[in-house]
Order: C-alpha cells, then sequence, then structure tokens
C-alpha cells in the first residue's frame, strides 16, 4: 500500500518512492547484471521511435479489444507487464478514459532506465521496477493485462487476473520486420509463432495486424534499427546502408487474449 514517501507491503517491507514517482521492488538477488533490462541507448531510440506513433495502431486495436470486452464496466485496473517507458500502456489509458472509464493503471519493468522514463513522463500511471516473474500485483486484481514484447510468466499472469479479467498478449509475427532482416542476413528467417496454449487459461481470441510503416527520415530507420538486438550485432556497413536505403518496413502483431472463462 503506498503513502506519499513510501510503500508498505503486508510483511511491513518499506520501499521509498523516487523522486520520478516509482518504487524500485527488484531485490538485489533477482538481478543477473548489476543493470538488467535493456540499455539506455535501445530505451532512448525505442521512445524516439515510439513517439512517432508508427505503432499507434497496435495500441488503438489494443484499447478497441478491450473496450469489447468490457463494454459494460466502468471501473477497471489496467497494468503492463514489460512496459518498458511506458508508450503503449499510456495510449491505451488514454483511449479508455475517452470513453468515461475510471482506470487504475499500473506497469513494470526489469529496467530501471525505463521506468524512470515511463514515472516521469506518465504522471497518471502508478511505475515500479520489477520482474515478470514477480509481479507487484495482488492476486486476482488487474481486469486488463497488457503484454508488448516481453517475456511471458503465465503462472504469475494468471495469478494477477480478476475472475473476469483479460490478458492481452502481443508477440511479432512471422514477417514483422522482414525488410530490416532482409539487410542483415543473407537467408533472414520468419519470426516463430508463439504458443497458442497457457495452462490454466483459455484462448479466447486470436488475430494478426499487420501493416506498412514508411520511414523517410533518417532518425526513424536509425531509432527502428536501435531499439532491436539486431544493431548490437550487426557491422557499420550493414548498418549505414538500412539507414539509407530502408524506406519501409512491415510489422505484424500476433495479438492473444487469454481469460479464466
Amino acid at each position: 500500500m503506498p503513502d506519499q514517501s513510501s510503500w508498505t507491503c503486508s510483511n511491513n517491507h518499506h520501499f521509498d518512492i523516487a523522486k520520478e514517482g516509482y518504487v524500485n521492488l527488484l531485490l538485489a538477488n533477482q538481478k543477473r547484471t548489476k543493470d538488467p533490462g535493456d540499455n539506455n541507448k535501445m530505451i532512448n531510440a525505442r521512445r524516439a521511435f515510439l513517439e512517432q506513433d508508427h505503432y499507434l495502431p497496435l495500441a488503438q486495436k489494443l484499447a478497441q479489444l478491450i473496450l469489447k470486452e468490457t463494454s459494460t464496466c466502468q471501473n477497471m485496473t489496467l497494468y503492463d507487464i514489460g512496459c518498458g517507458e511506458g508508450y503503449y500502456l499510456d495510449r491505451v489509458r488514454h483511449s479508455l478514459e475517452q470513453h468515461n472509464i475510471k482506470l487504475i493503471s499500473g506497469g513494470s519493468d526489469i529496467s530501471k532506465n525505463a521506468i524512470q522514463k515511463a514515472s516521469k513522463k506518465y504522471k497518471k500511471c502508478r511505475f515500479s521496477v520489477a520482474s515478470n516473474a514477480q509481479l507487484p500485483i495482488a492476486s486476482g486484481q488487474v481486469d486488463a493485462l497488457l503484454q508488448v514484447f516481453a517475456p511471458a510468466h503465465s503462472q504469475e499472469a494468471r495469478r494477477a487476473l480478476s475472475p473476469t479479467g483479460i490478458w492481452y498478449q502481443v508477440s511479432p509475427y512471422a514477417e514483422h520486420l522482414k525488410e530490416l532482416k532482409e539487410h542483415i542476413y543473407d537467408k533472414p528467417e520468419e519470426h516463430a509463432i508463439s504458443n497458442l496454449e497457457v495452462e490454466g487459461l483459455k484462448l479466447h481470441h486470436n488475430e494478426i495486424l499487420t501493416y506498412k510503416i514508411n520511414l523517410n527520415a533518417h532518425t526513424d530507420r536509425k531509432n527502428l534499427l536501435m531499439m532491436t538486438p539486431f544493431y548490437w550485432s550487426t557491422d557499420d556497413e550493414k548498418i549505414n546502408n538500412i539507414i539509407n536505403k530502408l524506406e519501409s518496413i512491415t510489422v505484424s502483431f500476433h495479438i492473444k487474449l487469454f481469460c479464466k472463462c
């Protein structure tokens, strides 16, 4: 439970609220490295790319699905697992509030750098540094659970969901970023299709969202590359080739909804 300067759990452990407004709940024994999660360059590139709203259709689709599933609900708890710098949570929250839904919204990520940025910018949401394997949520409390490109921990997601809650899971589909991979690999492989089965939950909805993005600015091309793992293992010649020549790209998202029903 939060007070003005800290959070206190049922075991009377205290966690101070940082000046940006977030809480760091990631214990030392939960870290594999000193600074886990995406590095600052990746986070900055992703924020710069996403704020051009190239992925806005995905956020809008998630909001549409939530509204469809909760058409009679006027109060809702919305939580984003692996929320990064907070783009999807903020865009979905904004869309839902336009329909007069009263929200409690929050998110967590293992990256302190990402959560600092999220908490500083999106003041209507609560953020914490935490592992996806140990979500800082009471059991059975979340009505809409988001997970966009973050590692899945189905047991924790199932625990967090309310009896009527739905887990909105997004992963890359086969053709996602295919043109980028064609510039890097001689024989690029398609993304593996994610599993449609989750133990203890039922697949409620399954669809693919695919469209093309025009990358007119060189900065957009570089930011797209830098927010992926490809940048960090690709030689300078290929990077420059991508920045100079990648004028459009296919994005393809696999959206799955899971429920307890």
